[in-house]
């Protein structure tokens, strides 16, 4: 096994995959090759392509072989990039025979940053590790102490930015069990110190290793220094006093589905009068995928984005949003939109005057460009005994940058600006 520490593996996906251009230099260079697109005054493609290979000989060309010539694979290409990623981890790791990659990362993995592993990887598992709410926050005010003193490096620098910390971890990682199901394991961390062998099968068990524990084996609690002072603690129990009497007896492996019910009460409620979403604190419920406040709204900065509600009482609901999409350059813009796996529809943002939809499942909707408009999704029934995901795909996002409009690099969907749940009577 090979788990890299602090320097994530999406991050690794990310920074080789330029690595794949030549990849697309080369299918496109094949393409002209092909007699059904080559021009009729073109040379046959015999000569074409032994020209081309004169000055390189290792360079190929797919479905192509010269006579005399082995056609060889000789660049990095899509199908051997999960391999490629590996072997970068092992080499750097020392470990070139890991059948495991991994990396420890702390928070959520959402939207594209998880994307990008379950497109590189055909089999990709998760491990939340979890603390009580004030051994966790008393850490995150040791790592400040020890930042202040040049030893570390950590941003969280008050009790309440810790507890809101604390929060937004718990509920990305809930959003990820939500996505993925049993490819994602909770632990707590005292189990692993309490029985440090049981908790060990466990998570082995869970990435499909099989594996006999040394005898005696167990891992140390290093211990932490008690740093919160009374009116600190008095916080935390406040915010999350009820996650952390339940703490002791809480199962979160799995064993009991009922287990993450216990953080339910500090995720965020449905906002049945409109909320506003502009300058200011960014709503809880954007849960990933979204940039900060502006004047004007919030917008999407990826592919995907998503909102995540505690569960909610039974009935048929309607969500609007108010929202100005990003459809500069005339070009449109898809945004499909799922709750809890299961499509709602998809709403096709169309520049100009008039528009025609060939589809019945799309909603074709004609926009000015930077005007906001109110869309309404449903009716649809929310989850009872679960936490209630909306993700929102964008078909078509671009950055401002890509086309020349500014220096802005942000991939944009739409700018948010309201959300309200109506009930449906």
């Amino acid at each position: 096994m090979a788990i890299m520490a602090e320097y994530r593996l999406v991050d690794l996906v990310r920074h080789l995959r330029p690595i794949l251009a030549y990849e697309a230099v080369v299918e496109q260079l094949a393409s002209t090759f092909d007699p059904a697109v080559r021009g009729a005054g073109e040379p046959p493609l015999s000569l074409r392509v032994e020209k081309a290979v004169e000055a390189e000989p290792i360079l190929h060309y797919p479905g192509f072989v010269t006579p005399g010539r082995q056609s060889t694979l000789r660049y990095p290409s899509v199908a051997k990039f999960p391999e490629i990623v590996a072997s970068v981890i092992g080499a750097s790791l020392g470990k070139p025979s890991a059948r495991f990659i991994g990396s420890k990362t702390p928070g959520a993995m959402l939207a594209d940053t998880d994307a990008a592993l379950v497109q590189t990887f055909s089999d990709v598992r998760y491990v939340a590790l979890l603390r009580s709410p004030l051994d966790q926050i008393n850490s995150s005010m040791n790592r400040r102490n020890r930042t202040n003193l040049g030893c570390d490096f950590w941003g969280v620098e008050t009790v309440e930015a810790a507890i809101a910390y604390y929060k937004s971890t718990l509920a990305g990682l809930i959003a990820l069990k939500r996505l993925h199901g049993d490819r994602v394991l909770f632990l707590k961390y005292e189990d692993l110190i309490g029985d440090s062998e049981a908790a060990l099968r466990l998570v082995l068990s869970h990435i499909g290793v099989e594996w006999t524990p040394p005898p005696g084996m167990l891992v140390a609690d290093r211990g932490a220094l008690k740093v919160l002072t009374d009116e600190e603690r008095l916080s935390v129990r406040r915010e999350l006093g009820a996650i952390e009497d339940a703490w002791t007896d809480a199962d979160l492996s799995g064993v009991n589905p009922t287990g993450l019910a216990l953080f339910h009460d500090i995720l965020p409620q449905l906002p049945e009068k409109l909320v506003t979403v502009s300058m200011g604190q960014k709503p809880d419920f954007l849960i990933d995928g979204w940039s900060l406040p502006e004047a004007a709204g919030i917008w999407s900065d990826a592919s995907k984005a998503m909102l995540l509600f505690r569960p909610a009482h039974s009935g048929d609901r309607m969500l609007r949003l108010d929202v100005a999409p990003y459809v500069a350059d005339e070009a449109p813009l898809g945004m499909q939109v799922t709750l809890n796996g299961k499509r709602l529809g998809r709403t096709m943002f169309c520049p100009g005057s008039g528009a025609i939809s060939l589809s019945s499942e799309t909603n074709v909707i004609v926009v000015e460009v930077g005007k906001p408009i109110t869309v309404w999704i449903g009716p649809f029934a929310l989850s009872e005994d679960a936490p209630n995901l909306f993700e929102f795909d964008f078909i078509g996002a671009r950055s401002p940058a890509s086309i020349g409009e500014s220096p802005d690099n942000r991939l944009l969907g739409v700018q948010l600006s309201g959300v309200q749940f109506i009930d449906v009577m």
